[in-house]
């Protein structure tokens, strides 16, 4: 993926890949050894994977874009709108489930933006960039494209949901951009 200028990056290939919906991660082959710190990014040659969230020596452990525990900051590339994608939360999809209980399946590798204003200028195929104001990435990392857009007009709301562009199915090798505190 396109990180920009002036990032240098640690190539790492993916060893372990847990699929479970709650605890989306993968475990790499570089660590501390190669500069790799908790909170730096992960891309693939598409866009962005997710975030180191434990370091070893030898080993790193990534939350995927996919997991309800990681959420980046985005700007639409077309409108400039700012949001927040996140994985799906699998309690927030079972509770759209009928009335005997029985929750819907989760749709597989799918994001929510969330954190926009109901008048927000966002449309499907839109692509959105990472945008750099949280610190935890640079901007313009490719995160997805918007796929479809559920309107709640008598709540004033939406859900958007957004397809990655990284392909979180095959995941063998990423690169773990150095993204620590002197750049931020």
């Amino acid at each position: 993926a396109d990180i920009g200028e002036g990032y240098e990056t640690v190539t790492a290939h993916v060893i372990y890949r847990d699929h479970s919906r709650m605890f989306d991660t993968a475990v790499i082959d570089r660590g501390t050894v190669e500069g790799i710190e908790v909170g730096m990014p992960v891309v693939d040659s598409r866009g962005l994977v997710g975030r180191i969230v434990a370091s070893r020596a030898a080993i790193s452990r990534i939350v995927l874009v996919t997991s309800s525990d990681c959420a980046f900051g985005v700007v639409d590339q077309r409108s400039r709108e700012l949001g927040i994608v996140r994985g799906s939360d699998p309690v927030k999809w079972r509770s759209l489930g009928n009335a005997s209980g029985n929750g819907i399946e989760i749709p597989p590798n799918v994001l929510e933006l969330e954190y926009l204003s109901p008048s927000a200028d966002i449309s499907v195929h839109d692509t959105l960039v990472t945008s750099g104001l949280s610190g935890i990435t640079p901007s313009g990392i490719r995160v997805g494209e918007v796929v479809e857009i559920v309107s709640h007009e008598e709540q004033d709301w939406y859900d958007i949901r957004v397809r990655p562009f990284a392909d979180l199915d095959h995941l063998e090798t990423v690169a773990v951009v150095l993204y620590g505190e002197e750049e931020r």
